[in-house]
C-alpha cells in the first residue's frame, strides 16, 4: 500500500497534476459532456463532474492533500490520514 502512494505522489509531482481543478489525480476522471434527452426526444447540453474530495494521507513521513474521486477512495488506491 505504501508504494502504490509513494507512486502516486511521485505522479503528482512530475505530472503537474495538482494544480488541475475537477480531475482524480489517481485516475484522471474529469468533466464528462454530453446530451439529456427527454422522453419526446428533446436534447439539451449537459456536463456530468466527478465526486472528487480532498484527502488528507501521508507520503513518505509528509501530510499530503490529494484530491481523487470517491471511487478511487472506496477502491484504496490511497489510505485516509485522520
Amino acid at each position: 500500500m505504501m508504494l502504490g502512494s509513494l507512486l502516486v505522489f511521485l505522479l503528482c509531482n512530475f505530472l503537474g497534476r495538482e494544480n488541475m481543478s475537477r480531475r482524480c489525480e489517481i485516475c484522471g476522471k474529469g468533466t464528462m459532456s454530453g446530451n439529456t434527452v427527454s422522453k419526446s426526444r428533446n436534447h439539451q447540453r449537459r456536463t456530468w463532474k466527478p465526486n472528487l474530495v480532498e484527502v488528507k494521507t501521508e507520503i513518505d513521513g509528509t501530510t499530503t492533500t490529494v484530491k481523487l474521486c470517491t471511487r478511487c477512495l472506496r477502491s484504496g488506491y490511497i489510505v485516509k490520514k485522520v
